[in-house]
């Protein structure tokens, strides 16, 4: 057969999708026209559509070396180098194209997903304008510019690129996940549920979309359902670190313990599942190290904000009379982090500094607690319509010279505006019980008890050590009272009750399992607990019978107001904390009410609040270090009413002197903090670790 007729079958078999055909037609003709310059680019491109990319490589740079003319060569070129990892590469193959035929599209798109391998986002952003002015209905273009915007922290453009895309191209599943994502940021999870289901019914085998529509139903409180999609998840790809982490949340949420201390046990033991990016507040209620926490906050912080911005401030305003500080949070609101932190901006020294409240959350009606706080505020602004960039610009132009973040990485977190560091100093502090494994972040607040100094390794944050505890708390609330009956709540008439109010995701087998031994050796006792959801209620009393206790001595404490939830602290004897994630605000909640907590001291700042806060107020002999000790103090106090009744005394004495419960005190003691940490940088000096002294 002439050669001419051998090209021939090549490309029609290629145009008819006959690939082995082509290919060994072509390969036929290339031995003998090894230089055809048509042919060795039709032959990279079968290669390339069979993602053969390192042997189409050859083929395309002989081509060049015949022909260096062709914008497509070039195209396809820079299409092998891409998909090869070669992005600078890939970037001047792409550019040689443009340089030949300016006016392509595809090569312009092209170029702006190899600005994004490079993490140079902005130039992205440019490259795909330009694809989209010369195609307007380049749905692809517009997507891959949603994922650019989401990089650079401009998540309302970026869902706008997105929803262009989908109306363009509605069959486009991965822009529908990305809506779904943004919507449920936004706090839409309606409207973020309507689209995943979208992206999942385009593309079922998409275990991501599973995941995000079980973190959507688990935040309209459907952990049924979001178990459900979870095991879909794990299903599709079983060494998936997320949904592993999602089902022991959503397991503790409802109480569900089927093989959940197996499942723990063997997450927990498993590297990969600290560096796979996912949220480490997850990490707080599993039986978690210092060290692994550090490693799953660092591994989420590089993959959630991978863009290295460079710093919008880099030292404070020299000469000013006054320092100005700023608090960032989504929970200035009805809200715990509002109920203690109120009294310390009100005590702020107005003389020394300036004091600024940026709230992520538009709080609608407004609460008591939130314009208490708002009014606090010299000013206070809502930017929970803003971009990250706008605020961080806004954040400089203030002046700010402390940015203190109140949320970390919790549920409508805006790291996004502290990675771009608009402030000189920036400060973890309240919200996040633990490291955010960020370089943003210069420091975290604590004390000796959260973070011993032998523990400084595992915080990416240099320690602001305050000398009694890291917590604040406001001792102008008035103290409990209640004009109702034991009986009235539920509660026996007699008998020890035992409580714990913490939420139902910080209960774990183990520690059930203590609180079960008690109510079997305390004779009449019960155990008093919130009532989270009507799954976990009905497990856990469940649980309680599997261990051989009635279901009924488990009463409930419904969600009430945060005013009547205080009063009822005074029916119960003894608050028994949980394991690896204590009582924060509820353990000063209890002890400003007069409650006795007693709590197990663990190796993580989550784990060792409790032990601060009675520390605090003068009460360490309620710490234990051993789960043995424990159980054996609740049973001490349960079996000698004239001990309990003197710690009571104790506790109601000392919460009106103690450090724990005086707030201007422990507003000086911060305030003598950010002023270690402002005059650091105005010497321009390194953050380092340091303690206030008392």
């Amino acid at each position: 057969m002439q050669p001419s007729h051998v090209f021939t079958r090549a490309v029609t078999a290629f145009q008819k999708g006959q690939l082995d055909t082509s290919e060994r037609a072509f390969q036929k003709f290339l031995q003998h026209e090894p230089e055809h310059f048509g042919a060795l680019n039709l032959y990279a491109a079968l290669l390339i559509q069979q993602k053969r990319f390192a042997e189409a490589e050859p083929f395309l740079q002989k081509a060049i070396s015949i022909d260096a003319r062709s914008d497509k060569t070039f195209y396809n070129y820079g299409l092998v180098l891409k998909a090869l990892g070669k992005p600078e590469q890939a970037m001047a193959a792409f550019h040689r194209s443009l340089s030949i035929n300016p006016a392509e599209s595809e090569t312009w798109n092209n170029v702006g997903t190899v600005h994004n391998d490079l993490k140079q986002y902005r130039d992205a952003v440019t490259s795909f304008d330009k694809a989209i002015a010369l195609s307007p209905h380049y749905a692809e273009a517009h997507f891959n510019k949603g994922r650019s915007l989401c990089f650079l922290g401009e998540p309302e453009t970026a869902f706008k690129a997105f929803q262009q895309a989908t109306r363009l191209k509605p069959d486009m599943g991965e822009a529908w996940y990305e809506i779904a994502t943004l919507s449920c940021l936004r706090g839409n999870f309606a409207h973020a549920l309507s689209a995943v289901e979208k992206a999942i019914s385009l593309k079922p085998d998409n275990q991501d979309a599973y995941l995000g529509k079980a973190i959507i139903l688990a935040a309209l409180n459907r952990e049924i359902e979001a178990f459900e999609a979870c095991q879909t998840a794990l299903k599709l790809r079983p060494d998936f670190a997320g949904a592993k982490a999602h089902i022991l949340r959503l397991k503790l949420t409802v109480s569900d313990w089927s093989d959940y201390t197996t499942l723990a046990r063997d997450f927990v033991a498993e590297p990969h599942n600290f560096q796979s990016g996912i949220a480490p507040f997850l990490y707080f209620t599993l039986p978690t190290t210092s060290s692994q926490q550090l490693i799953g906050a660092t591994s989420f912080s590089q993959n959630a904000f991978p863009v290295p911005f460079s710093p919008i401030a880099t030292a404070p305003g020299p000469g000013r009379q006054k320092i100005k500080v700023a608090y960032l949070s989504a929970d200035f609101r009805e809200h715990p982090t509002t109920y203690l932190l109120a009294g310390t901006i009100e005590h702020h020294d107005r003389e020394r500094f300036e004091v600024i409240g940026f709230s992520t959350i538009t709080e609608t009606p407004l609460s008591e607690p939130g314009q208490r706080i708002k009014n606090a505020f010299d000013d206070f602004h809502d930017i929970s319509t803003v971009s990250d960039a706008d605020v961080a610009s806004l954040v400089h132009r203030l002046g700010v010279d402390l940015l203190i973040d109140l949320g970390g990485y919790t549920q409508d977190m805006r790291a996004g505006i502290l990675v771009r560091r608009p402030a000189p100093v920036q400060v973890n502090y309240l919200g996040f019980p633990g490291t955010m494994g960020a370089s943003f972040i210069d420091y975290i607040v604590a004390d000796r008890t959260v973070i011993p100094e032998s523990d400084q390794a595992f915080y990416s944050e240099k320690i602001a050590w305050l000398p009694h505890t890291y917590q604040p708390n406001d001792d102008t609330r008035p103290l409990p009272r209640s004009t109702a009956a034991r009986t009235d709540l539920g509660l026996p008439a007699s008998g020890v009750v035992y409580c714990c109010f913490n939420n139902s995701f910080k209960i774990t087998p183990d520690i059930f399992d203590v609180w079960m031994r008690l109510l079997r050796q305390v004779e009449g006792s019960v155990l008093w607990l919130l009532e989270a959801n009507p799954t976990a209620k009905a497990n856990l009393r469940k649980e309680a019978e599997a261990r051989g206790v009635p279901a009924d001595r488990l009463v409930f404490a419904p969600r009430v107001s945060t005013a009547d939830h205080l009063a009822r602290h005074v029916f119960a004897d003894i608050f028994l904390d949980t394991l690896y994630y204590n009582a924060h605000t509820t353990a000063s909640d209890a002890l400003w009410a007069g409650l006795p907590v007693i709590t197990y001291e663990g190796q993580t700042f989550a784990s060792r609040v409790a032990s601060s806060l009675l520390r605090a107020v003068g009460l360490p002999e309620l710490i234990t270090t051993s789960v043995e000790d424990y159980e054996a103090l609740a049973l001490k106090l349960a079996q000698d009413p004239v001990l309990l009744a003197s710690i009571k005394a104790k506790l109601a004495e000392n919460r009106l002197t103690a450090p724990l419960f005086d707030t201007a005190q422990y507003t000086r003691h911060l305030e003598a903090a950010y002023i270690t940490m402002y005059e650091r940088a105005l010497r321009g000096e390194k953050p380092a670790s340091f303690a206030v002294q008392t």
